[in-house]
């Protein structure tokens, strides 16, 4: 026999497929939100680094992320190419243990850079998503042989699989049609993170079809280091690696125009043609004004941060800028380029902005700071505040809360 419904049936019918998201208060969904639970079916995580971890981002990035996904009760594994330009040197002792989670070193002793090495390389990182519950994958902008192969594997898949790019766009990485047709393939219907506003229009130009899955997330900093403790070396620094699109022409000339100068110009980082920057700063007259420390260990950098007087990153082509983000966090100013750094450098405010590759600008920017103190400290104590939003912990539970399904906040 049938009978009808009560109030109180259709009640619960109404909350269970209609009105649930409508009845919760926001201050329980910004708690929900904060904690976003992990699924049931999502335990183990494999972060895929498509560089080696001695590239100074995924050294500093892949760590990070492994020590706060274990902290919220993840089982991670972290896998990345042993050599730095594509499995090209043998076998080494890696360095890193188990303290964040294990770590796979995908490829092995190989004579060069082979088609079949690459398979080789791709075939034991689909072995390890054959693994994972879910995926993260870090890249910077590149279409590989390796990535062709976990395209392919991704398709049969299914595990939640989310991408960040840590660069996208930049001139020294060659981008044909038939790379950003396989890129597309291997974005297309999933979650995808970009550091900076940059880096998003830069990927939807490219990838229209990402607007409404592409996210911002930033990189994370160490916020426990301590702000300058006012001994200083008179010197400017440039914590950057040495190449074209990191304008560091651009610099050397403004720094020649300059009459008097009263500080020297420090560079730290690999150059990419070393004669020619060094040949650069014969000819316009620098002599001792100039010196170039070539690569130093994350340490020492920040040592020589704290002793700096302002930092200096004129970019062409920047997606985040993770160097003037720790000079921020160390009270010091920055001048940067209008690009990935505008994010989180406010003009005036807590940095100095410019277009890229304008030197007028740029020269009129150093000497500003060369002459005022009282305004180089007071951009590097509002620094100091903008930085503190950007510590690995709120960093990991973005990622954690896409991870989950949940979209960031």
């Amino acid at each position: 026999m049938s009978r009808c419904l009560s109030p109180t049936d259709l009640l619960r019918i109404w909350r269970l497929f209609w009105g649930r998201p409508f009845l919760r208060t926001s201050a329980a969904m910004r708690i929900a939100a904060a904690n976003p639970p992990l699924r049931p079916s999502v335990r183990r995580i494999l972060l895929l680094s498509e560089c080696s971890l001695r590239n100074p981002t995924f050294k500093n990035v892949l760590p990070q992320l492994g020590r706060k996904y274990t902290a919220a009760g993840y089982d991670v594994t972290v896998a990345a190419p042993l050599s730095p330009n594509s499995f090209t040197t043998p076998r080494e002792t890696f360095r890193y243990r188990t303290r964040w989670g294990a770590v796979e070193c995908i490829g092995g002793r190989t004579p060069r850079a082979s088609a079949a090495a690459a398979r080789n390389i791709g075939d034991q990182a689909v072995a390890l998503l054959n693994r994972a519950d879910a995926a993260h994958l870090h890249l910077i902008g590149s279409y590989t042989a390796v990535l062709e192969r976990l395209a392919d594997a991704l398709r049969h898949l299914p595990i939640p699989v989310l991408i960040s790019f840590h660069d996208y766009g930049n001139p020294i990485i060659e981008r044909t049609p038939e790379h950003l047709q396989g890129l597309a393939e291997l974005l297309r219907n999933r979650r995808v993170t970009v550091l900076s506003s940059y880096g998003r229009e830069k990927i939807l130009c490219d990838f229209p079809f990402l607007r409404k899955s592409l996210h911002v997330v930033p990189e994370g900093i160490d916020v426990s280091e301590k702000a300058d403790s006012g001994a200083r070396g008179g010197f400017v620094l440039c914590p950057a690696w040495l190449s074209y699109y990191k304008g560091v022409d651009i610099l050397l000339m403004a720094w020649a125009r300059l009459a008097p100068k009263p500080l020297r110009l420090v560079f730290t980082g690999r150059e990419h043609r070393r004669s020619h920057l060094r040949g650069m700063a014969r000819r316009l007259g620098l002599g001792d004004a100039c010196e170039f420390m070539g690569q130093v260990s994350h340490a020492r950098m920040l040592d020589l941060m704290r002793k700096s007087e302002f930092v200096v990153l004129p970019s062409r082509h920047e997606f985040f800028g993770i160097a003037a983000l720790e000079a921020m966090a160390l009270g010091k100013a920055v001048i940067a380029s209008r690009t990935g750094f505008a994010d989180f450098i406010k003009d005036g405010v807590s940095g100095l902005l410019i277009p890229p590759g304008n030197l007028p600008l740029l020269e009129r920017a150093i000497s500003r700071l060369i002459r005022d103190r009282i305004l180089r400290d007071r951009l590097g104590c509002n620094a100091v505040i903008a930085s503190v939003p950007y510590s690995w912990d709120a960093i990991a539970e973005r990622y954690m809360r896409l991870i989950s399904g949940i979209h960031p906040v």
